[in-house]
């Protein structure tokens, strides 16, 4: 169900968000309310990022064809490497859903695994037909990105709540 576009999840993660932030301002415990925000936060993460990994493990089955490939090169301050730069490829495909033909870039890679103008098995959720997965490749890189803001949220969350508790007691 969605209303102009707007899962009811997301809708959920809004008012709950809204509703925390009022109690906890209106509170004498106003202190919480980051760590409450940041909870809400990584809660609705870890929902989409669930949500979403369901989605293309139990999605459709489709042939892409690799019609371009995205260039990017980025620039490194590292005092480990000695490269300044690096050079990134992010594959665009083009792939037939039940409705539409789809064109979509990919995540970037350091290396290129793919060649243009070969066809790759693919798996595409339904619902968010512009995500999708290559089969020959980890599924886990689709949902890298939401995974690694999971994974500084939760934490900093947990950590800024047990630093505040130990203010709290020491006080």
């Amino acid at each position: 169900m969605s209303i102009k576009g707007m899962e009811l999840s997301d809708i959920i993660v809004v008012v709950l968000a809204i509703g925390a932030g009022i109690f906890v301002i209106l509170s004498d415990y106003d202190l919480w309310f980051p760590v409450v925000s940041m909870l809400i936060v990584g809660l609705w993460l870890l929902y989409r990022y669930l949500s979403l990994r369901h989605e293309l493990k139990t999605g459709k089955e489709a042939v892409a064809t690799v019609v371009g490939t995205e260039r990017q090169v980025r620039q490194l301050n590292s005092r480990v490497s000695e490269q300044s730069e690096i050079e990134l490829f992010a594959p665009v495909v083009e792939y037939e859903t039940m409705t539409q033909t789809m064109r979509v870039t990919y995540p970037v890679y350091r290396n290129k695994w793919f060649e243009e103008g070969k066809r790759y098995p693919i798996r595409y959720s339904v619902r968010h037909p512009w995500a999708f997965c290559f089969d020959c490749r980890p599924q886990k890189e689709r949902l890298e990105r939401m995974g690694m803001m999971l994974a500084m949220i939760l934490p900093s969350a947990v950590i800024y709540g047990i630093c505040l508790a130990i203010a709290y007691w020491m006080a």
